[in-house]
């Protein structure tokens, strides 16, 4: 019960701060020395995903927790240090701190963010598909959201430099196929690691934890694409979430508003 009520507050209060977070970032409101907010909208959400996949699998949601968090940033380092598989590129000191004065403490809970969100979601959009389907699915809507994150991230927030460009959003094409072939990676893990749950049974086809942090952070960067002036990452993503929505109501999908349901 303790856990339960430690993720009831945790998710409460990213609400509230994600509701804050919108006007903020869209019309570039935040007050100074209010960069950590950076951080902290990284790493509670990835820390509730994870803590959602440790009350839904146990030891099993640790192992995977694990997998993301440190296989994440073993490739991060990888590529700020070597420029191999993303591309060369390098933080700006605005995510802090950094591990080992290299990869940003946010990042590795960003991925949490994305990789339980997305196979979550591809769960949910293809309740019958079979474990291949689910994986590649996932893969396929961790990359979509980086395509919609990017311009953000580079352009207004100012997160990272990228030290070469390419023909989308003048981002290396090598990022997004190795944020598929590592998002690809970690959902299989996931995958192949969390199919029992320590919970009763539920149905895939319906709203969780992990999807409704994977939406809302997608919701954000819409937004913030938008007020921007980046209106082709802003498109992708309303039609990202009206295609969601559209495809989530052919399956009938049911959203739980009662916290502890979405736990199952």
């Amino acid at each position: 019960m303790a856990a339960l009520r430690l993720g009831h507050w945790l998710w409460v209060g990213y609400l509230f701060v994600w509701a804050w977070s919108v006007p903020l970032l869209a019309f570039d409101l935040v007050p100074a020395g209010g960069e950590f907010m950076a951080t902290l909208m990284l790493v509670v959400p990835g820390g509730l995903a994870a803590w959602w996949l440790i009350q839904r699998y146990g030891s099993m949601g640790w192992l995977s927790t694990g997998i993301i968090g440190i296989g994440s940033w073993l490739t991060e380092h990888l590529g700020v240090t070597t420029g191999w598989p993303f591309g060369a590129y390098q933080y700006n000191g605005v995510l802090l701190p950094e591990i080992v004065g290299v990869v940003p403490l946010a990042i590795p809970f960003a991925w949490l963010l994305v990789v339980p969100g997305a196979l979550e979601l591809s769960r949910a959009l293809m309740p019958t598909a079979g474990f291949w389907q689910r994986v590649l699915g996932a893969a396929s809507l961790a990359m979509l959201f980086d395509l919609v994150i990017e311009p953000v991230a580079v352009y207004i927030n100012r997160y990272w430099t990228w030290l070469e460009s390419g023909p989308i959003f003048g981002i290396p094409t090598a990022n997004f196929i190795a944020w598929w072939a590592l998002a690809l990676i970690l959902a299989l893990a996931t995958e192949a690691l969390c199919r029992k749950s320590i919970k009763q049974p539920t149905d895939h086809a319906r709203l969780t934890l992990p999807i409704a942090i994977y939406l809302l952070n997608l919701a954000l960067f819409t937004v913030v694409n938008l007020t921007h002036q980046q209106l082709a990452a802003g498109t992708l993503g309303l039609l990202l979430l009206a295609g969601f929505g559209w495809r989530l109501q052919q399956q009938q999908t049911r959203w739980h508003w009662k916290y502890d349901q979405l736990t199952t």
